[in-house]
């Protein structure tokens, strides 16, 4: 049996419900449909903010070649993509969609993949 993506079913400032379970951290789904929380640090060390999302936590979320990979900036849309991780996503052809979490959620669902996220879930 093939293993499903999963799947975003709702989003509340500092929540998210991923097939019906309830987490209250950043999260991450990469191309190989693993569930990960996300890896902050990364971004912290390359930009200072875990609100800029640097090229390191694009190339760790984008393992697996997915070709879609969706950004969910936030509730209020605070998180951004640093340039230097824009310009990986253009090289290796991943297209990539940015909305605030609460929009995202139908884009990814709704997409056959392969494919990967970064969903910020506070700001």
């Amino acid at each position: 049996m093939t293993r499903h993506y999963p799947h975003l079913d709702e989003t509340s400032f500092g929540r998210i419900v991923v097939d019906g379970v309830a987490r209250d951290r950043d999260i991450v789904i990469r191309a190989d449909r693993s569930l990960r929380k996300r890896k902050k640090g990364l971004s912290r060390e390359e930009t200072g903010s875990a609100h800029t999302i640097g090229r390191a936590e694009i190339e760790w979320v984008a393992k697996g070649d997915p070709v879609a990979l969706f950004i969910g900036t936030g509730q209020n849309g605070v998180c951004e993509l640093s340039p230097s991780a824009v310009d990986l996503l253009e090289a290796r052809g991943i297209g990539v969609h940015v909305a605030r979490t609460p929009q995202i959620l139908a884009a990814y669902n709704g997409h056959p993949g392969p494919k990967a996220a970064l969903v910020h879930i506070t700001c």
